[in-house]
C-alpha cells in the first residue's frame, strides 16, 4: 500500500468539495444555516493564495 502527501493542486476540488461539504454538515452549516457558495470558493481560493495562512496537503492511494 504506497501513499503519496503531497500539496493541493487545483485539480484536486472534485475530490475536495465533498470533504468540505462533510465537514459543514458536521458543524450544522445545512439547509437554512448553509454557508454563501461565495464562502466556499474564497475558501477553496486561499489554499493557493500565499498571503493567506491556510495550508492543505493531500494523501493518495493508487491515484
Amino acid at each position: 500500500m504506497q501513499i503519496q502527501v503531497r500539496p493541493i493542486e487545483k485539480r484536486d476540488y472534485d475530490q475536495w468539495l465533498p470533504l468540505w461539504e462533510g465537514y459543514n454538515t458536521f458543524y450544522h452549516r445545512v439547509d437554512a444555516n448553509a454557508l454563501d457558495a461565495k464562502v466556499t470558493e474564497t475558501t477553496w481560493a486561499r489554499f493557493f493564495d500565499a498571503y493567506e495562512p491556510v495550508h492543505a496537503l493531500v494523501a493518495e492511494h493508487d491515484g
